[in-house]
């Protein structure tokens, strides 16, 4: 290649030469100084550009912390975006400082055992529950929607009619599944007539038969035949602090009793073992019927023989409702 300064054009014969030689000729406006200049920086990307698979890039989904950690660690400008392998964009340090904290609606839970981690960097907007109130603070007045209903998508429902919002078919069987199942079929002690109320009217609106839509329900996720003894524990658990006692009740639905007591001595010893790790004082599963027909209660920790005669009685009284009643229950039990 022969670089040519300051405009200069060769004759007819340097031009034939080149072109035989397979030279290339390039003519610049630049003097000698500056073309040496250019050359010298003229380098490919390769030589600086870190391989892919050392570079430091960020999921469109991480969390902002995480990313301000990583980018602490590196002196780079910006930092690629990828998303499912594909860069879809970029992000720099300013970002960082112009950044909002994530917003949060919290619905059926507003105590900080029940929800994500990490939520005291996050913004809380707005709260839908129908649970007592628990420890969630926040640092500007949020619109806190708690109601003595037996299902929070109850309380989701009449906010669609406030708002004037025509639920679509697919919501409204969701919003009705939730309910048959937070209320046992409207038949929990937790069921009050606004649920019964609400549950009509979207049956009647969208053409929907509850009792169906119960059977269905009930027939495809109330039964614990083939699952693994966490999955069963861990289902649905919540604790409590009790009179200074911790305390952990699980809950799960099923139709037949006599599962129970197929699995009672094996996962009573399951439970026994998680709790060398949870260190709860009682350590409860209840086994539900799911319409409503009482409940079966397997226990362990320390206060388990304090507390058995109460729990043989919540059996013997058939209840179901962790909230209104089998808490309750142990609460009093410990005063």
């Amino acid at each position: 290649m022969i670089l040519i300064a300051e405009n200069f054009v060769p004759n007819d014969y340097i031009i034939e030469m080149a072109r035989q030689m397979g030279v290339t000729l390039i003519n610049t406006p630049y003097n000698i100084m500056k073309i040496i200049q250019m050359v010298y920086r003229a380098i490919p990307v390769s030589l600086i550009m870190t391989p892919a698979k050392n570079m430091i890039q960020f999921n469109k989904n991480e969390y902002l912390e995480d990313v301000e950690r990583e980018m602490l660690k590196t002196r780079h400008s910006s930092y690629p975006v990828v998303q499912q392998g594909k860069l879809i964009g970029s992000v720099a340090r300013y970002h960082l400082l112009k950044s909002s904290r994530k917003q949060f609606i919290l619905v059926d839970h507003n105590e900080k055992k029940q929800t994500i981690n990490d939520i005291e960097h996050g913004e809380i907007i707005e709260i839908v529950d129908h649970h007592r109130i628990g420890d969630i603070e926040t640092d500007r007045p949020i619109v806190f929607r708690n109601m003595i209903v037996g299902s929070s998508n109850t309380i989701i429902a009449m906010m669609y009619d406030e708002y004037r919002i025509k639920m679509s078919e697919k919501v409204a069987k969701l919003v009705t599944y939730a309910m048959i199942s937070d209320t046992m079929n409207f038949n929990s002690p937790t069921c009050t007539p606004i649920d019964r109320m609400l549950a009509k009217r979207i049956a009647e609106e969208y053409d929907l038969d509850l009792d169906a839509m119960a059977k269905d329900l009930f027939e495809n996720t109330a039964t614990i035949k083939g699952k693994e003894f966490e999955s069963i524990l861990n289902n649905d658990t919540k604790e409590y602090i009790l009179n200074g006692y911790h305390v952990c009740v699980s809950q799960v639905f099923i139709f037949d009793f006599s599962v129970v007591d197929e699995i009672k001595d094996d996962f009573i010893e399951f439970m026994k073992e998680q709790n060398k790790s949870r260190h709860m004082d009682l350590f409860l599963m209840v086994f539900t019927n799911v319409e409503g027909k009482g409940s079966r209660f397997l226990y362990t920790g320390k206060l388990s023989g304090l507390l058995a005669p109460a729990i043989d009685e919540f059996e013997r009284q058939g209840f179901v409702s962790r909230k209104k009643q089998i808490v309750p229950g142990l609460s009093k039990e410990l005063i």
